[in-house]
């Protein structure tokens, strides 16, 4: 892999980090209408994330790892969270009522605690799983590609540095200057350059 070529890795796994972490903040405030407070979706986000990215990456690598095409892996799972994120703009706000109505007024705590954690878990795991494949689907790209094995730790690393900038990007730029519709569409826009950026540079 030339010099250039392993510039543009880091660089579209910076702008998976983005997207991922972006894609946090912005469904927490979309689900916050169905559940009730922000802080309630805040939690509960966060666990459907940590556990969809645990479920995609056991589930996932063993397929990718065995694969002679982990970019095509790579590419596919980037379409799948940006087309998940397109369709959670049509389909969480009739979501969100439906959620709040079953929740009820005064619900009890486990009532509201189990539909709080189960809701988000569901509606986001096609996304949160596939971003849990990228992982693998990008560390077998390297190991293919020659690159040693401890360049993956590098990778990670701009992943995790990709995330904080997501953080700070989409709640003091993107949210109050495009609003949340607008805001997804970008973090989408973002997610199909990482899957032609990959098949481009492989």
């Amino acid at each position: 892999m030339t010099s250039i070529n392993k510039f543009f890795f880091y660089v579209l796994f910076f702008i998976s980090g983005v997207a991922g972490l972006g894609y946090e903040i912005l469904w927490a405030r979309m689900l916050s209408a169905g559940l009730g407070h922000e802080i309630v979706s805040v939690l509960a986000v966060v666990s459907a994330f940590f556990s969809g990215l645990a479920l995609g990456a056991w589930c996932l690598d063993r397929p990718v790892s065995k694969s002679a095409n982990p970019e095509k892996w790579y590419a596919l799972l980037e379409v799948i969270i940006g087309l998940w994120a397109l369709a959670l703009i049509f389909i969480l706000p009739g979501l969100n009522r439906f959620v709040s109505s079953l929740i009820g007024t005064e619900p009890s705590i486990w009532r509201h605690w189990s539909i709080s954690f189960l809701y988000p878990l569901v509606i986001l795991l096609p996304a949160t799983a596939a971003m849990g494949g990228t992982l693998p689907a990008m560390d077998r790209i390297f190991e293919k590609t020659g690159n040693e094995r401890n360049a993956v730790a590098g990778l990670y690393s701009i992943n995790t540095l990709g995330a904080v900038a997501g953080t700070f990007l989409v709640t003091f730029w993107l949210l109050p200057s495009m609003g949340m519709n607008r805001s997804s569409i970008v973090l989408v826009l973002a997610n199909f350059i990482g899957a032609v950026g990959i098949l481009a540079i492989t």
